[in-house]
């Protein structure tokens, strides 16, 4: 689940592309995300074009399909005029689906009036045409919930919706009334959340900044708690923190295998855990390379639990259980898997929820054979108002739910909630697609 608006707005000054990447811890010999931020955001400062440029490509070294890395491309090849090549970077960006304002930034002023500049907006303003094959299932009552994950219950047939600004859990009936379920002091702003049924369990995961400390890039760090509870009663039944509490970290989104095993993602240490049903005890399951797997996020099981699917900032990771060993998923050239938020397993394909810059929709990805490459993306819902900063959701049955406006860039690093734009203030929506017919 891609929370961490702090992340969005420290990268949007640097190089322009917010929203863009989450910052994971690196080995002192790496310089992260953060570092490479500030780097950049010093280079435009002091007008060193060709330092913003460098900046960029090491971005584009890890990340290469990110559709604000593309941009970034773009505007610093335009800023040290090299227009040719800064043509060929936009060419990339409309080619994945984006659909970026080229011709309102500055940076480019020296293309605005030639004729393939103009040819390229034509190409990303198409890309805004509406593909819409869902329909709004319900809308949540409260404006201000700011819900960022959701479960099904099957046996009581009503969606767990969690709440960041209210660090709560709520029941919504599938006619969109809702009542509270489950609150508490330890609990901080709730992210991902996943049904067990077989065993009548609630799992769900919750993260805050740590408003008395700051990273080594003047990032603010976080702490964060897993909960295991009661299904039927909300009684929180365990909670699991990490070790190294000196350390930032965010427990993000979650699955469960049918043995009860529970698989977890860290974001800001890039990190999966896994709890075995057997021992109840919080391990580290798998440290990927940090320069190319960060900010782990999304992570369903697939094949019989066999493999898990992992969605990082540069793309989607491919994890064997058995042997621990990742690969990237290899994707054709007019795709970008780059910030998928919720990612889910259906019967043999994978859905993603992204809100990548200039890239908010929900994707169908057509597997080969052995899971290892998509050979086909299917755009199910874009380019509509409706979507802002959609997040995750739940397959039930043949039907994907989704929270498509969760509006969570209303909610700063100091808790406090900024006010709505609109009168009367939007309600968010749950959108649904039946899959069978698409």
């Amino acid at each position: 689940m891609w929370v961490i608006s702090r992340f969005r707005r420290l990268l949007a000054p640097a190089l322009l592309v917010a929203p863009a990447f989450l910052t994971a811890q690196a080995p002192a010999r790496s310089c992260n995300t953060s570092c490479l931020a500030q780097r950049a955001q010093d280079a435009l400062a002091a007008h060193r074009y060709t330092d913003y440029l460098n900046v960029a490509r090491q971005f584009a070294s890890r990340a290469p399909d990110h559709p604000g890395v593309i941009y970034a491309m773009a505007r610093g090849l335009a800023l040290v005029g090299q227009a040719d090549s800064a043509l060929g970077w936009l060419k990339r960006l409309a080619r994945i689906g984006a659909s970026r304002a080229p011709a309102a930034d500055s940076a480019f002023a020296a293309l605005w009036d030639s004729p393939p500049f103009r040819a390229l907006q034509t190409r990303l303003d198409a890309n805004r045409v509406p593909v819409l094959r869902g329909k709004p299932a319900f809308a949540l009552p409260d404006p201000d919930l700011l819900p960022e994950a959701m479960a099904w219950d099957p046996s009581t047939a009503t969606w767990i919706v969690g709440s960041l600004a209210k660090r709560k859990l709520i029941r919504v009936r599938p006619d969109g009334s809702a009542s509270d379920f489950l609150s508490g002091a330890d609990l901080l702003r709730v992210v991902g959340i996943h049904v067990d049924s077989a065993r009548s369990l609630l799992w769900f995961a919750t993260w805050a900044p740590r408003l008395d400390s700051v990273g080594p890039h003047h990032e603010s760090m976080t702490q964060t708690r897993l909960f295991k509870c009661d299904l039927r009663t909300g009684r929180i039944l365990r909670r699991y923190m990490p070790s190294d509490s000196g350390s930032s970290h965010l427990f993000n989104d979650l699955t469960i295998a049918a043995n009860g095993d529970v698989y977890l993602t860290d974001t800001e240490q890039g990190w999966l855990y896994r709890i075995r049903a057997g021992v109840d005890s919080l391990e580290v399951f798998l440290r990927p390379d940090p320069d190319r797997y960060s900010a782990a996020n999304g992570i369903p099981l697939a094949r019989g639990d066999r493999m898990l699917y992992v969605t990082f900032l540069e793309g989607i990771g491919k994890v064997d259980i058995r042997t621990r060993q990742i690969t990237r998923l290899r994707s054709p050239v007019n795709t970008s898997t780059a910030e998928v938020d919720g990612l889910y397993w259906y019967r043999g394909t994978l859905l993603g929820v992204q809100h990548a810059p200039g890239l908010e929709q929900v994707a169908r990805y057509q597997l080969t054979p052995d899971g290892g490459s998509i050979r086909r993306v299917d755009v199910l819902e874009r380019g509509d108002s409706g979507l802002r900063l959609p997040t995750t959701g739940a397959v039930v049955g043949t039907r994907f739910y989704y929270i498509a406006n969760s509006q969570f860039d209303r909610l700063g690093d100091d808790d406090q909630l900024s006010p709505a734009t609109e009168t009367p203030p939007p309600l968010t929506v749950v959108r649904v697609i039946e899959l069978d017919d698409h």
